[in-house]
């Protein structure tokens, strides 16, 4: 399995909310493959729904979303959502891997602050929207930061076959090899 985003729960320095928010960050597809699921590391403070999304590069469509699930109060945990149709990242692209809370109270999720000193990219953002599952319109939250958000994926490989085949038409021999 591959994964896209990040997983380095040591680097987290820093909390935001994802109450009632859409709340992630950008990473480019390291290989082509099929998503299975988003993981996020977070906090809740009470019982709500929390949900992933991922997004096209160009932050306007919405690729698809995970299942939805409730979790209760908690420390910091990673939490898996799986979806239930599992697009194609194509590698070298960009995407937006997000999350979001709902239903009141707050949860969190654990980011990275570049300026503290860890390392990140110039190009890590953090973006938010109100408008859960709707187009990430609007400019990055905060620059040079980067969030505990990871999708987990399959690297998806063209299968070749060949036909041989002899004898003859009435009586043909065919081998298929992969």
């Amino acid at each position: 399995m591959t994964i896209i985003g990040n997983n380095n729960v040591a680097a987290g320095n820093w909390d935001e909310s994802l109450d009632s928010f859409i709340v992630g960050c950008d990473y480019v597809a390291p290989i082509t493959g099929k998503i299975i699921s988003i993981s996020m590391y977070i906090n809740p403070d009470a019982e709500r729904p929390h949900q992933c999304a991922i997004y096209s590069q160009d932050r306007a469509t919405l690729i698809a979303q995970t299942e939805e699930r409730t979790i209760g109060a908690a420390d910091y945990a990673w939490e898996t959502f799986n979806f239930a149709v599992r697009p194609t990242l194509t590698q070298g692209t960009t995407y937006y891997l997000m999350g979001w809370s709902g239903g009141g109270g707050n949860t969190n999720i654990k980011l990275i602050n570049g300026d503290a000193g860890k390392l990140l990219s110039d190009d890590d953002h953090v973006y938010d929207s109100e408008n859960w599952p709707a187009d990430l319109s609007g400019d990055d939250t905060y620059e040079n930061f980067g969030c505990l958000i990871y999708g987990t994926y399959q690297e998806v490989t063209e299968k070749k076959q060949t036909m041989t085949l002899t004898g003859d038409m009435i009586f043909p021999n065919i081998k298929y090899t992969t």
